[in-house]
């Protein structure tokens, strides 16, 4: 290695730059190259334009580290859509094919696909859909893997700023994602991650402080040091006093706004006759329709179901089941459970072998009640 200050320095500069992203539900730690998020955040807003979502296959490795196991992400490889394909990231077959030959193309000693990634525009907070899932079960199986969601951050300090992102995953292990329900976030934001992980850097590269071991004093019992006592305001100056009561208020106000917040998440995440009444409008209907997908590759169909997004019954919902069944053996081809954010989407996309189809939908409101719409059928 050379000894040159200036070399050294700018074999440092180029040395890549990861931010590492925690869950103390994720089995492992994952970090991101940083150098990818503006050709990432590129990607997903040239198809933003065209009014989808974008997406695509992530590349990286498992570094031998000293700690918890790590999934790195060092590239990735976009699968484009074609704009009238609806909103969601949900691959027609011909995408999927190019997905599933990027996987294994991108296949090396040292690299391979470590997951997917797609925007995330549809309403409400980040979570991983039946297409999404699907998706991870047939191209990964049971191997370690991510999904990497990422959105705008519509927070009230970054509006001002201008439009920001926020980004999460979903860890799998063993087909299993641990982490599925609130993942944390981290900012999908060059400035920001990189000074986030410069603090990461720093941490790491500190010494862990030595704490004095306190004195006993006259109050000890046994030898140990009393607790401190909190501060009386009475006996403080007045301004002391009154900056302890502002902050007591404060906190206050924090707790009740937070109990607010976590009101509206829960009606918006899981819904309830209230948010049906004011969202749905005058649609009670599921309204099932049916459209089909013919030749495809090894004689095989697609189907696309749709129903009414807008229903009560769609917004009451605490859990559904899709059932697609021959119509003419009538034994069952495909049984989808579906949640609620499924459910928000207004369709799904189910492939099989070519045969007549008809679909059902069972939707179990959260007051108990089982509504069932038996959709149209293919001929």
């Amino acid at each position: 290695m050379s000894s040159n200050p200036q070399e050294q320095s700018s074999i440092l500069e180029r040395s890549p730059v990861y931010y590492r992203w925690s869950d103390e539900r994720s089995p492992l730690l994952v970090e991101l190259k940083i150098d990818l998020v503006p050709r990432i955040l590129a990607d997903l807003q040239a198809a933003e334009q065209l009014g989808l979502e974008g997406g695509g296959v992530l590349i990286g490795s498992f570094p031998q580290t000293i700690g918890p196991p790590v999934l790195r992400i060092e590239d990735f490889e976009t699968v484009a859509r074609r704009g009238g394909d609806g909103l969601p990231y949900i691959l027609l077959a011909e995408q999927r094919q190019r997905f599933t030959a990027v996987r294994k193309r991108v296949a090396t000693r040292e690299l391979s696909a470590v997951g997917f990634f797609r925007s995330h525009l549809r309403s409400g907070p980040f979570d991983l859909a039946l297409s999404d899932r699907d998706l991870m079960s047939a191209e990964f199986k049971n191997a370690i893997h991510v999904a990497l969601l990422i959105g705008s951050d519509y927070s009230s300090t970054t509006v001002s700023e201008g439009r920001h992102h926020l980004a999460t995953y979903f860890v799998s292990v063993n087909g299993i994602v641990r982490n599925g329900i609130d993942p944390a976030t981290m900012p999908f934001d060059v400035a920001e991650m990189e000074k986030l992980s410069a603090s990461q850097t720093k941490l790491l590269a500190v010494a862990p402080p030595v704490v004095a071991r306190p004195q006993a004093d006259e109050g000890a019992i046994g030898g140990q040091s009393a607790a401190p006592h909190a501060p009386d305001p009475a006996v403080l100056p007045r301004s002391t006093a009154k900056g302890v009561r502002r902050a007591a208020w404060m906190g206050v106000g924090a707790i009740a706004l937070l109990s607010l917040l976590f009101v509206v998440w829960g009606w918006q995440r899981q819904g309830s006759r209230f948010t049906a009444e004011i969202f749905a409008g005058s649609t009670p209907d599921l309204a099932v329709t049916v459209a089909k997908e013919t030749g495809l590759p090894n004689h095989r169909q697609a189907l696309e179901i749709r129903w009414s997004y807008r229903s009560s019954s769609a917004w009451d919902a605490a859990s559904a089941r899709l059932s697609i069944t021959n119509k003419r053996t009538h034994q069952t081809i495909r049984e989808l459970a579906l949640e609620p954010s499924d459910l928000a989407l207004g369709y799904v996309r189910a492939e099989m072998d070519e045969q007549p189809a008809e679909v059902s939908l069972a939707v179990l409101l959260s007051n108990g009640k089982l509504v069932t719409a038996n959709g149209a059928t293919t001929n």
